[in-house]
């Protein structure tokens, strides 16, 4: 929803999914071509109630972010080479068990 919000405005807004495999994780990427994160914000982007928006509430990406933690995985910014805005990745593990034949909890 954040890369919609980004682009709804612009007549020509553009939103990416990609989904592939990285090694042994899969990784998702959700690109727009917004006017990205400002380098003042980079810090704060995953923070708990921190939004640039006068409707949100700041916790969509730190809930995100602890989903993804606790599932062994990692998510961060980039800026989209492919269409100019905002970039986020999601690498999640491709196996479900820990390595030492438990599951990942």
């Amino acid at each position: 929803s954040n890369a919609i919000q980004a682009v709804e405005h612009k007549d020509s807004g553009k939103v990416t999914i990609t989904l592939y495999k990285e090694g042994d994780y899969y990784r998702t990427d959700v690109e727009d071509n917004g006017s990205g994160v400002s380098e003042e914000n980079l810090e704060k982007l995953f923070r708990p109630n921190f939004t640039t928006k006068t409707k949100g509430t700041g916790l969509g990406l730190a809930i995100c972010k602890n989903i993804v933690t606790q599932s062994h995985g990692e998510i961060f910014y980039s800026h989209s080479k492919e269409i100019g805005g905002a970039c986020f990745s999601i690498r999640l593990p491709a196996s479900t068990s820990s390595g030492n034949g438990n599951p990942v909890s």
